[in-house]
């Protein structure tokens, strides 16, 4: 056999290999996908004041907690999830509140905060013995480490009071998201294990090495692996179901809460877009997710103002369709398209079926997408 023939039987093994994974992942980062914005009339950007809002949770009460940023350009130069590693820089971050019935916003005074502040994801939960209390718990991303940050809020008041830092350099290197499950515990999703271009290739392979932690007041444990890019992270409005997005796989995993606060698999959702941040409408129980239609995209709006990164939006509710009966438990949808000229980096879908309302914003979107309907 001659050396071109053993070259050629190698590089087909090698294309039957690996063109499946290459094209999957293609596919997946929606390298070749063309979106378009969808003109909804019912639809406008409000609240310029407002930067790139990256996560937000609604409350009961119709008050919805946005971690924000201050200023974008800080977010290009320090902000660790997306590479940006200029220490140089402190990038300033607000935790803001939106009013659903009025459309009014105003920031959250951090009373007992002395640190510095670049928030990312953000869960909140009414504390059960205080039903006018709203406990937060907001991801900073320190030069120093990232950590979890604790707050409290009473309805009515202008400030939130700091609790606590919580910190696992161990466990919780490369936090993404949070959900508050009680008065000092969470769960945290750690999206990844590298920076630089070994991140690059663990994304791009969609390797499968984040994972989720549970953090009981006192100390931190894994409670789910093998997860290719752990993004958001939600609960059921019971508390008895935790929900994580893969970024990568774009999928929502659905796990069941132990009585250890361990985790069992139950189901993975199968989507057709990119999931970042999950949220709940807490009268429905459907899942709503918000990202990046294209991966190369997204990387390079990273880093330059300039490029503008399209967006999709789902929906996920209990599937009542005939294929239920063959294992399907959840059906998604896709209801949002958005090419990036108003929700840029997308990033948090929201929607109240109480209030009738729902809005979209992004890691740097100028303002909130805000919708006079529900999803």
């Amino acid at each position: 056999m001659s050396s071109i023939t053993v070259i050629l039987a190698i590089i087909a093994v090698l294309t039957a290999i690996l063109f499946p994974h290459v094209s999957t992942t293609i596919d997946y980062f929606g390298v070749l996908k063309e979106i378009k914005h969808i003109n909804d009339p019912t639809c406008q950007l409000i609240s310029p004041e407002l930067f790139g809002c990256e996560d937000a949770q609604v409350h009961e009460s119709g008050l919805v907690f946005l971690a924000c940023a201050k200023n974008l350009e800080e977010r290009r130069a320090w902000w660790p999830p997306i590479d940006n590693f200029d220490t140089s820089v402190e990038s300033h971050s607000a935790l803001t509140v939106f009013n659903l019935t009025s459309n009014e916003s105003f920031e959250l005074e951090l009373k007992g905060f002395k640190s510095e502040f670049s928030a990312h994801g953000l869960g909140i939960l009414t504390n059960p013995s205080d039903p006018n209390q709203v406990l937060i718990a907001a991801l900073n991303h320190k030069r120093s480490g990232s950590v979890v940050e604790r707050f409290t809020y009473q309805l009515g008041s202008k400030h939130v009071d700091h609790v606590k830092t919580v910190k696992n350099s161990e466990l919780l290197y490369h936090p993404n998201d949070v959900v508050v499950t009680g008065v000092d515990t969470f769960y945290a999703t750690n999206d990844l294990a590298y920076t630089g271009v070994l991140k690059e290739l663990e994304v791009f392979t969609r390797r499968p090495y984040g994972h989720v932690v549970f953090y009981d007041g006192e100390k931190m444990r894994i409670v789910a692996r093998n997860i290719a890019y752990a993004n958001g992270i939600s609960s059921s409005t019971d508390l008895s179901k935790i929900y994580v997005a893969s970024a990568c796989n774009q999928q929502v995993t659905v796990y069941e809460r132990k009585d250890n606060d361990g985790l069992r698999l139950l189901d993975v959702i199968q989507l057709n877009a990119m999931a970042d941040n999950l949220s709940v409408d807490i009268h429905t129980g459907d899942i709503y997710t918000l990202g990046v239609q294209n991966g190369l995209i997204a990387k390079k709006a990273s880093h330059d103002a300039s490029v503008v990164c399209p967006s999709v939006g789902t929906k996920i509710t209990i599937n009542t369709d005939k294929d239920q009966f063959y294992g399907k438990k959840f059906k998604p949808e896709q209801l949002f398209y958005d090419n990036g000229e108003i929700v840029n980096f997308g990033s948090v879908f929201i929607s109240d079926s109480k209030f009738n309302k729902s809005f979209f914003s992004g890691l740097f979107t100028k303002g909130i997408y805000l919708c006079d309907h529900s999803f």
